[in-house]
């Protein structure tokens, strides 16, 4: 027999993949391990030690919810493809604002108080990183965005909630509101 004829027996073609591909395996093994790896981390994450103690519960329950993911699941991939793109796009956003903060040395302080033997004395300013002083402003920033990136994706049309088109759907709308907070935030410091 020929050594091609052995080799392609034995580890395919090479055709599986798109083989898979218009199967539409992947309509279904991508919303159901999202489904499961979002509700096993989430398991695992309350508490101490995970809701259930058992780690081999957590597994029967995000399981569970996979599976129920999956009547659901053609029409999920579109939003997940369009969620993923879009959290790739802001983190990288994200990324380019911190790098850009840090080298230009935007700094903030944060006043913390001063006990000299259990007694309050005062107040301290200590310098520190835009993002730590500010930390709650931009856990808020980062959820709207998310919430927006989860909006333009359909993902609240598909849980039946109405959205209004104009706003999720024109991204030159978000972004001359995102430079109108920038602008109202840095003229409020400014102002002190």
């Amino acid at each position: 027999m020929d050594a091609k004829i052995m080799f392609a027996q034995a580890f395919g073609t090479g055709n599986e993949i798109s083989t898979l591909v218009q199967s539409e395996f992947f309509a279904y093994a991508l919303p159901f391990l999202f489904a499961f790896a979002v509700v096993y981390g989430l398991l695992s994450h309350v508490g101490e030690k995970g809701l259930p103690e058992d780690k081999h519960s957590r597994v029967v329950i995000a399981l569970a919810s996979g599976f129920l993911v999956l009547p659901i699941a053609p029409s999920l991939v579109g939003i997940l493809s369009t969620v993923s793109s879009g959290l790739v796009v802001g983190v990288g956003a994200l990324l380019i604002l911190v790098i850009l903060f840090e080298l230009l040395g935007v700094r903030s302080s944060k006043k913390v108080p001063v006990l000299e033997g259990g007694k309050h004395v005062g107040y301290q300013d200590i310098p520190m990183s835009i993002f730590e002083a500010h930390n709650k402003m931009f856990l808020a920033l980062l959820a709207i965005i998310a919430v927006l990136i989860f909006a333009n994706a359909g993902w609240f049309s598909a849980l039946g909630l109405p959205t209004p088109d104009f706003l999720f759907n024109s991204p030159l709308i978000l972004f001359v509101i995102f430079m109108i907070a920038i602008v109202a935030w840095v003229s409020r410091g400014e102002q002190t």
